[in-house]
């Protein structure tokens, strides 16, 4: 156990170094690309805590990625704050978002949860284009970020590729360290048996809304990072559709595994940039043939099915 363990931590350390050292092989434009496809990874993690590890599946994260993104946007034009403090505000949208959504969802069972938690999304679009004194309606608003210690523009992709980068760890060791607490060990067990974790003294409906409030500022920071990389924000990014991206590139990957929403967002990212040039529709056709692959070869996902295959 104790060398699986140390396996684990080298292998993860060498994966940061591998990232850190990245963009001296690649170009301009993949710098930037993989900076977003971190991005997109923190917001299916966010979705996977609360799918994977809890069993709550929700389709409005993309409503407290919007709630991060304008967090941050409105600070960086009301208040001169530094970047970790723009940082926290869209951590704190996405969390006090999610703290009054969640207050209400997870009071719901079966399809009523999913219904109460895509509505969010539906009411940000319409708020947004309704307050467009505040949100820019559909045009959105366009950011000048701050300058990284006064010197590095975000303008340029290896700025914007460090800054994600520090942030994309520490989630991910955040994330590590989270599900193997007894907070977390805990959340497993309602996703396997609400009754059985009743019997055992658990309050299920505490944990599952500590599992939506803290998924909702994950995915708050997700949006902030993404507003301060592209200098944008719209509200049409609380679309129920971003929320549909991030749970199919955690099921392909493999919910309730670290690795499984790092494989599928990486691996349906890179498909679709590469068939975006070549063949319009191609990447609808095999996103749809790889996830019937998928239910009927690999149900746990990529990463599911490996450990499953390792460990027979």
């Amino acid at each position: 156990m104790m060398n699986l363990s140390w396996w684990r931590v080298g292998g993860a350390v060498l994966g940061a170094i591998g990232l850190a050292l990245l963009p001296y092989v690649l170009p301009q434009f993949w710098i930037f690309f993989v900076a977003q496809i971190m991005v997109w990874i923190i917001l299916a993690q966010s979705f996977n805590l609360l799918f994977g590890y809890t069993g709550l599946l929700s389709l409005g994260q993309s409503a407290y990625f919007t709630l991060g993104a304008y967090g941050l946007a409105l600070l960086l034009r009301h208040a001169e704050l530094g970047l970790p403090l723009l940082l926290i505000g869209g951590v704190l949208a996405g969390l006090i978002g999610a703290a009054i959504i969640g207050y209400l969802a997870v009071r719901v069972q079966g399809h009523g949860f999913i219904i109460v938690t895509a509505v969010p999304t539906i009411l940000l679009i319409l708020l947004g284009q309704d307050q467009s004194w505040l949100t820019g309606g559909d045009n959105g608003i366009n950011l000048t970020p701050p300058k990284l210690f006064g010197l590095y523009s975000f303008f340029k992709p290896l700025t914007s590729y460090y800054v994600v980068l520090p942030f994309f760890l520490l989630m991910m060791t955040f994330i590590a360290w989270l599900i193997r607490t007894p907070l977390g060990r805990a959340f497993r067990l309602v996703r396997e048996n609400e009754e059985r974790a009743s019997i055992l003294g658990y309050n299920v409906l505490r944990l599952k809304y500590i599992a939506f409030v803290i998924a909702g500022g994950i995915a708050g920071l997700a949006g902030a990072l993404d507003a301060l990389i592209t200098a944008y924000v719209v509200p049409n990014s609380a679309s129920w559709t971003i929320s549909a991206d991030a749970i199919i590139w955690t099921l392909v990957g493999g919910a309730g595994t670290l690795l499984g929403p790092i494989v599928g967002t990486a691996l349906l990212l890179l498909l679709r940039e590469f068939l975006s040039d070549i063949w319009a529709y191609g990447y609808p056709l095999l996103l749809g043939i790889t996830l019937l692959l998928i239910v009927r070869f690999a149900p746990n996902g990529i990463i599911g099915e490996l450990k499953s295959w390792t460990s027979s």
